[in-house]
């Protein structure tokens, strides 16, 4: 795939495309049409009778421009768009940046508000408690987070990898034995980070970590998915984010060549803002319901606190 046709090509050409017609919009292009039919109707009879009573057609052209004219309303986008302006300018106290002045009068009739979660109503600011990591048969949670950070970008800003990596007993040393020969990096497909990792001992493994259900399908063992699925379910009702670890030996092609083991669980705790209680609070108290948009739908949190 090339051009439009990629992934990135395709996310430049949705940012190109151009902005629908807002509904204030289309409320004045339905509003000045009707006015203006009407107007030019009434006008025409106005217009009709003049040179049917004998008046000159100068005149009657002049009397149906003046009224045709005093009917259509010229002035309101004029006095609709300073209106807006001063609730713009009403906004920007309130330190909220507005990029479409239609979309005050759209944001007043909102009745249902969408909300993402990682960022929005909480921190993006990760914790995990090694005494609720769930270590796979063989292993143990010293073990699962130094294998869930080769997996990882240390030194990375993503939340996930910054958590893991900073919960390694001894840090960056503890990997310096470790090869990293290829790394595939998150993706909203994959939905899970991968490395090929040569180990001191001179194992050739794979190994991923990511969303639990898409490490969970990959497992080889039935007995691992159905212990991973208990987990994530358990952790999913107290509002936890869980993500997955497995390896896998490597084949020469780089695939893997054999099954997937799980090698642990581990639990994430994104808090809350403080202000999200309050503004979700105030916002039922306008009458808006507030509705969660996230991925995890059957695997990610039920309870936000």
């Amino acid at each position: 795939a090339v051009g439009r046709t990629t992934f990135f090509g395709k996310t430049i050409a949705l940012l190109g495309a151009p902005e629908e017609t807002g509904h204030l919009q289309q409320v004045m292009t339905k509003v000045t049409t009707a006015l203006s039919i009407a107007s030019f109707l009434v006008t025409a009879a106005v217009f009709a009778t003049l040179l049917a009573i004998g008046e000159p057609v100068g005149y009657a052209f002049v009397v149906f421009f003046v009224i045709f004219v005093s009917v259509v309303p010229i002035g309101m986008p004029v006095v609709t768009t300073t209106v807006l302006a001063i609730g713009a300018q009403e906004m920007v106290r309130e330190k909220a940046v507005v990029s479409r002045l239609s979309a005050l009068e759209e944001l007043s009739g909102v009745e249902v508000l969408a909300s993402d979660k990682t960022g929005t109503l909480t921190l993006n600011k990760l914790s995990l408690d090694k005494e609720d990591i769930e270590s796979g048969d063989g292993f143990s949670a010293e073990e699962v987070l130094l294998l869930g950070s080769l997996s990882a970008k240390w030194g990375n800003a993503d939340a996930i990898d910054t958590a893991v990596t900073a919960a390694v007993v001894g840090g960056a040393e503890a990997i310096k034995g470790y090869q990293i020969k290829k790394f595939v990096p998150f993706n909203p497909v994959d939905k899970k980070t991968t490395a090929r990792v040569i180990t001191p001992s001179g194992e050739d493994l794979l190994v991923a970590k990511g969303a639990p259900q898409v490490i969970a399908d990959t497992l080889a063992s039935a007995e691992e998915q159905a212990r991973a699925a208990q987990y994530i379910d358990e952790r999913a009702s107290r509002g936890l984010r869980s993500i997955a670890v497995a390896q896998a030996p490597a084949g020469p092609d780089g695939t893997a060549a054999g099954g997937w083991r799980l090698v642990g669980l581990i639990s994430l705790l994104d808090p809350p803002r403080p202000d999200s209680a309050a503004t979700i609070k105030r916002a039922q108290e306008l009458g808006v319901e507030v509705k969660m948009v996230t991925w995890r739908v059957c695997w990610g949190g039920t309870s936000s606190g």
